[in-house]
C-alpha cells in the first residue's frame, strides 16, 4: 500500500476524519490527504511537529519512557499524533464532534502498516 492510500484511507476510516499527514521529524511534511481545504495540512505538520519533538524531548529528559502517543484537542478539532519509528509522525485531524477514540485506534492501524512501508 502506499503512503498517499494509507492516509486517504486512514481520513475516510475515521468519522469527522479532516486530514491526515506523514512529517518528518523536521515538521517537513511528506505527504498528505486532506478532506477540507481551509485547514493548511503543511502548516499544521509543519508547527505541530515543533511541538512533538518538544514533547518527546521532555519525556525523554524526564525518563518517563516512550510516547505511543498525543492527542491535542482545539476549538476547531482535535490532533492525533503517533511517532513512526524515529525519523516521522503520524497526524490525523478530527472534527471537534469526530469519534476521538476511533480515531486513535485507526492511527495505531495505519501506524504499523505505514511503518512497514517506510522500511529501509
Amino acid at each position: 500500500m502506499e503512503i498517499k492510500e494509507a492516509l486517504d484511507a486512514l481520513v475516510k476510516k475515521v468519522d469527522g476524519g479532516i486530514a491526515s499527514i506523514l512529517i518528518s521529524n523536521d515538521g517537513e511534511a511528506i505527504e498528505w490527504c486532506s478532506t477540507d481545504s481551509s485547514f493548511d495540512v503543511e502548516w499544521i505538520g509543519a508547527r505541530f511537529g515543533v511541538v512533538v519533538r518538544d514533547i518527546l524531548a521532555a519525556v525523554k529528559r524526564q525518563d518517563q519512557g516512550v510516547v505511543r502517543g498525543i492527542v491535542v484537542e482545539f476549538e476547531r478539532g482535535s490532533l492525533v499524533v503517533l511517532p513512526l519509528r524515529d525519523l516521522f509522525f503520524l497526524l490525523l485531524l478530527i472534527q471537534p464532534e469526530g469519534n476521538l477514540g476511533q480515531a486513535l485506534f485507526q492511527c495505531r492501524m495505519s501506524a504499523s502498516r505505514l511503518e512497514k512501508e517506510l522500511a529501509f
